[in-house]
């Protein structure tokens, strides 16, 4: 289940991030940051599992009455991809956060 909120926590954060943008204005890209930084802290900690298994997989059913399943797949290749992905997430949202603080001045 790890693998799935990993993937999916800045997709969950977008309305989030949309419902409290007016109220915290340029300090929103603080909630980008936190979302991207615990993907990117969650996609980490599934190293150890990738390393000795070789991959994870994570199903969810998604249509039963046609055995239709939701997943996700982690192995030696998309795991580095998720962290770098993430990883420059979380560096343009600490950066937006400066660029928007100058805009707003």
């Amino acid at each position: 289940m790890l693998l799935t909120i990993s993937a999916l926590a800045p997709l969950i954060a977008v309305p989030i991030i949309f419902l409290l943008g007016s109220r915290f204005q340029h300090r929103v890209g603080w909630i980008v940051a936190l979302a991207f930084g615990g993907s990117f802290s969650g996609f980490a900690s599934l190293i150890p599992e990738v390393q000795s298994q070789g991959f994870i997989i994570e199903e969810l059913p998604w249509i039963l009455e046609v055995q239709s399943f939701f997943g996700f797949r982690l192995d030696g290749i998309t795991l580095p991809l998720a962290l770098l992905t993430t990883f420059i997430g979380v560096l343009v949202a600490i950066y937006s956060i400066a660029y928007t603080e100058k805009e707003h001045n």
